[in-house]
């Protein structure tokens, strides 16, 4: 879906998902596009609690899960929040990752049940970052196989490399291609399987991480992975 454009402004680089309200990194949200999200007007309540769902998801990926517990409380009525509140307990030390899996696999039926139109691949998203967070990563390929959206193939990439199975992921990332392949998501999971596939393979992820740093400005993550992708090169 189409971001908003805004002048001179250097967007962080999206890693997990793209939607309508901007992009959103790895590991490490930006406060910029927790800024951004935070100040669009959602017209609806399906938008509304997709917009609150994207900001509490970059604060937790930016190591700030306390907030997310301050502002959704417990017993919220909407899956997408209850899932949102779930990863913040277990990313904030509140909840031990037995705990987090044992709740997740308590809504795996509404989870897995929910129709794509009325905000599935969201929801099944969400579990499936949660899911990879609790190292349960074969939960989290289950929850993705329909590969309803690139946040979700970029998903299935992130847990098939953390199972050692590059060759699979990169047939993921050929799809993702496929259908978009300029797509931030298509062009940072392909860096993703060519650090993970030896030397010369890491050269063309480290090119890709500077062509995002050069896109989307720097950010933890992405200086990360560049640096991780450089010495996978043997450029120490």
């Amino acid at each position: 879906m189409p971001r908003r454009q805004a002048l001179h402004v250097r967007r962080p680089c999206p890693a997990l998902c793209v939607n309508r309200f901007g992009p959103r990194s790895s590991k490490h949200a930006s406060q910029l596009a927790i800024s951004e999200a935070s100040s669009s007007r959602a017209a609806g309540a399906a938008l509304k609690l997709e917009r609150d769902v994207f900001v509490y998801r970059s604060y937790i990926a930016s190591g700030k899960p306390v907030v997310v517990l301050d502002e959704v409380k417990a017993g919220a009525s909407d899956l997408e929040l209850e899932l949102v509140r779930l990863h913040a307990e277990l990313a904030s030390g509140k909840l031990t990752t037995d705990a987090a899996k044992a709740e997740l696999a308590d809504k795996t039926e509404a989870i897995t049940g929910r129709p794509a139109a009325s905000g599935g691949a969201l929801v099944r998203a969400i579990a499936a970052t949660l899911a990879n967070a609790c190292g349960d990563h074969a939960m989290a390929l289950s929850l993705v196989r329909h590969r309803e959206s690139l946040e979700q193939m970029a998903l299935e990439v992130a847990s098939l490399l953390a199972i050692d199975r590059a060759d699979l992921a990169g047939e993921t990332v050929a799809t993702m291609r496929k259908l978009d392949d300029e797509a931030p998501l298509a062009v940072l999971a392909g860096a993703w399987v060519n650090q993970s596939s030896g030397r010369e393979r890491a050269n063309d992820a480290a090119a890709a991480f500077l062509e995002l740093i050069d896109k989307f400005g720097p950010n933890q993550q992405l200086l990360a992975g560049l640096g991780a992708a450089c010495m996978a090169a043997g450029r120490f």
